[in-house]
């Protein structure tokens, strides 16, 4: 378990705390997943899902439906920032 921090700065090892300040998490900003490879990802998402391919930031690509994107990020090239380990299968999500 994380150690969280109260309203009074304190650290709270047990939880729910009735002091603790919750954040408010209003939507999702994007879902980023690591691939091994990225072709076949696109394929994937585009063809069988019918998700849009998106490219941005240095030729980086996602994936969009509706108002969600998926970021994609290929296991052999480290886009900053990232997970200390990133291996392919894996995720990491950006809530605002």
């Amino acid at each position: 378990m994380l150690p969280i921090r109260n309203s009074s700065g304190n650290i709270c090892l047990t939880c729910p705390c009735k002091t603790l300040k919750a954040m408010q998490v209003t939507k999702l900003d994007h879902l980023v997943i690591t691939v091994k490879n990225l072709d076949r990802t696109i394929t994937f998402y585009t063809r069988v899902l019918g998700m849009e391919q998106v490219t941005f930031a240095d030729g980086r690509k996602a994936l969009k439906f509706g108002d969600q994107k998926i970021n994609l990020h290929p296991a052999e090239r480290k886009f900053a920032p990232h997970a200390e380990n990133p291996v392919p299968g894996s995720a990491d999500i950006c809530f605002i």
